[in-house]
């Protein structure tokens, strides 16, 4: 594991959050007086990532080994991993830069491989997983789709965390704005390719919007 290179999504506009955190980027966002990105890098350190390369927005810029990957536009999440594929080797994780799950990552590249996935994401249950859009899965564990956001009850959801094969990537045109979650994984699925899922037990944070930012300065797992 020592040496592995994680790709971090930081390129949000970050506008649900920008009513409580209005003066530094999202991933910046303090979390019980760090900034969130340090914390993340932190953990992704402690799990043998060697090199992280920051996807970033238009206006970007410039532990582990640092690199920014600058969008020349908004491309979305697949756009940003597209753009930035040069920097990533045959298989990488992926991290949101606004969630944290700090589960093993030993253990999830070792799910992947054992699967023969095409991309394998970290799947954790919570209460309130319907509302943020559930997983539904197939009857060999693998992800068979999405639940529409909006619904009530629990459920699994993807906790942002991914161990990915660059190949998918680079089929993909450049340059063409794309979402990770909403375009690139229900097409992969449609078209038969493999989405594994790692289901784990490890808390999981999001500070996407001033509600959940404000629950995560109370996470007592943090301190």
């Amino acid at each position: 594991m020592p040496g592995e290179t994680a790709a971090i999504l930081v390129g949000g506009l970050g506008t649900r959050l920008r009513s409580a955190v209005p003066d530094v980027p999202k991933p910046l966002a303090p979390v019980q007086g760090r900034p969130f990105l340090d914390r993340l890098l932190d953990w992704a350190q402690r799990e043998g990532v060697g090199r992280a390369v920051l996807l970033c927005g238009l206006g970007g810029g410039a532990g582990p080994e640092l690199e920014c990957s600058v969008e020349p536009e908004r491309l979305g999440t697949g756009g940003a991993i597209r753009h930035g594929l040069e920097r990533l080797p045959e298989k990488f994780f992926l991290l949101n830069g606004d969630t944290l799950c700090p589960l093993s990552l030993a253990e999830l590249a070792a799910c992947h491989d054992s699967s023969g996935a095409d991309a394998t994401l970290a799947a954790v249950e919570q209460e309130d997983g319907a509302s943020r859009g559930a997983l539904e899965f197939g009857a060999d564990g693998r992800v068979a789709g999405f639940v529409e956001k909006g619904r009530s009850g629990p459920g699994w959801i993807n906790a942002g965390v991914y161990r990915l094969r660059r190949e998918l990537f680079e089929e993909l045109e450049p340059g063409r704005p794309l979402s990770l979650e909403t375009d690139l994984l229900p097409d992969w699925i449609a078209r038969g390719r493999r989405i594994g899922a790692f289901r784990t037990a490890a808390p999981f944070l999001d500070i996407g919007t001033p509600q959940d930012w404000e629950r995560a300065q109370r996470e007592g797992w943090l301190t």
